[in-house]
């Protein structure tokens, strides 16, 4: 894309004042909703209809008896 085709689409978009005047009530509250996620302590529910991935050879070989 040419360099005054992409300007022009920046200003139409207003970047330069997204990045210059960034509003911190929407990033925090952005935040909090993403960013605190509890970990995951087991496995995710099985999805019904898929087939769980087979254990090769080698990886029963490692597996402790």
């Amino acid at each position: 894309m040419p360099r005054s085709a992409a300007d022009f689409v920046a200003k139409l978009l207003n970047t330069d004042h997204i990045l210059a005047n960034p509003d911190h009530l929407l990033r925090s509250s952005y935040e909090t909703r993403t960013g605190d996620k509890a970990q995951l302590t087991e496995a995710p529910p099985a999805v019904p209809g898929v087939a769980a991935p087979a254990v090769s050879e080698s990886e029963t070989e490692k597996q402790p008896a």
